[in-house]
């Protein structure tokens, strides 16, 4: 893990979503913008679009993680898309995301319980 990328994840972490989000946006500018180099920075890509989900951004951090899950697909990929569907008010793509979520990683007790909470809102 990079300097950028554990420092965008602390500030997340801190519920300091403006400040991780400023530091993947000043990274993520001076990369190019190819396959490759969108390989490399997966993680501040995924940082960047929790950080945009605790803004309140829900739509553009769907189109980050759809990006993502383009690229490869990864639990929190997953998690953080049906987050931000959940908060839009989409339970059933909430819940399929999250489906794919725990069936990624058996042991994803978070993306289980938001699975659960959506099921039951229902």
């Amino acid at each position: 893990m990079s300097a950028a990328e554990y420092l965008s994840y602390l500030y997340l972490e801190g519920g300091r979503a403006k400040e991780c989000l400023e530091v993947c946006e000043s990274i993520l500018l001076k990369i190019e913008d190819t396959p490759e180099e969108f390989e490399l920075t997966l993680h501040l890509h995924n940082n960047r679009a929790a950080a945009l989900n605790m803004l309140g951004r829900y739509s553009e951090s769907i189109m980050v993680l759809e990006k993502c899950l383009r690229s490869r697909r990864k639990n929190y990929f997953y998690k953080n898309l049906a987050d931000a569907y959940f908060c839009l008010g989409i339970p059933e793509k909430a819940s399929m995301n999250y489906e794919k979520a725990v069936k990624l990683d058996t042991e994803y007790d978070e993306a289980y319980y938001n699975l659960a909470v959506t099921q039951f809102m229902q």
